[in-house]
C-alpha cells in the first residue's frame, strides 16, 4: 500500500510540475498537431497480440537469465510498442541511442563521485536542459532527448541523495536496453507468422 500511495504522489508532483512550468513559459513548445498516418486494421491486431506475448516472453527470459530490473524491462517494451511497425523500429534505436546518451552521462557523474549537491544539482538541471531541448526540437530525433532525459534521471536519480554506486545505475539501464531488444526480437519472429494467419488489405503499404 504504501508502494502505492509513494508512486502515485511521484507521478502526480511530476505532471504538476511539468504543467506549472509549461504555464510559465506561456507557449506551447510542442507545436501543432501531426495527423495521425492512416494504418491496415490488420495492424491493431499485430500490436495487441505481441503486446499480449511481451509480459510473457520477458518474464520466462528474466527468469531463465536472472535479468536485472524486471519492471523497467517492462515499461521498456510497453511504451516502444507502436501500431505502426516502422514507427517502432524507428522509436526502438531512438530509445537506445537515448538510453546510451543520458546513461553515461550520468554514469560519468556517478563514477567520478559528484555528490555534492550544488555541482550535482548543476550538472542535473545542465543535462536535462539540454536533452529538453532536442526532445522539443524540429528534427527527426527528438526521442533521442526524451529517452536521454530519462536515462540521465534514472542514472543521477537513484534515492534520497545522489548514487554512491554504478550498480543500481547499471542495472536500470540494462533493464531499459533489454526491454527494448526483447521486443525487436519478438516482432521480427511474430510478425512474418502474423501476417499469414491475419493478411493485411491488399492496398496496405509495406512498413
Amino acid at each position: 500500500f504504501g508502494f502505492v500511495v509513494f508512486r502515485g504522489t511521484e507521478i502526480s508532483i511530476g505532471v504538476v510540475a511539468a504543467l506549472a512550468s509549461a504555464l510559465i513559459i506561456g507557449r506551447d513548445v510542442h507545436g501543432p498537431p501531426t495527423k495521425p498516418a492512416v494504418l491496415d486494421p490488420a495492424e491493431d491486431v499485430y500490436a495487441a497480440i505481441i503486446g499480449g506475448l511481451m509480459p510473457v516472453v520477458i518474464l520466462v527470459v528474466w527468469s531463465w537469465l536472472d535479468l536485472p530490473s524486471l519492471l523497467q524491462i517492462l515499461i521498456s517494451a510497453v511504451v516502444v510498442l507502436d501500431r505502426d511497425v516502422a514507427a517502432m523500429r524507428v522509436r526502438g534505436l531512438q530509445r537506445i541511442l537515448g538510453c546510451i546518451l543520458g546513461g553515461a552521462g550520468g554514469l560519468v557523474v556517478v563514477a567520478f563521485g559528484v555528490d555534492g549537491f550544488v555541482p550535482w544539482s548543476i550538472v542535473f538541471i545542465g543535462g536535462l536542459m539540454g536533452l529538453a531541448h532536442l526532445h522539443n526540437g524540429t528534427t527527426r530525433y527528438t526521442y533521442v532527448g526524451t529517452q536521454g532525459g530519462l536515462g540521465l534521471i534514472l542514472a543521477m536519480v537513484t534515492g534520497a541523495g545522489p548514487p554512491d554506486t554504478i550498480e543500481p545505475v547499471v542495472e536500470r539501464l540494462a533493464g531499459m536496453l533489454i526491454g527494448v531488444v526483447l521486443l525487436v526480437v519478438v516482432v521480427a519472429l511474430m510478425r512474418p507468422i502474423l501476417t499469414r494467419v491475419w493478411p493485411r488489405t491488399a492496398t496496405a503499404a509495406a512498413p
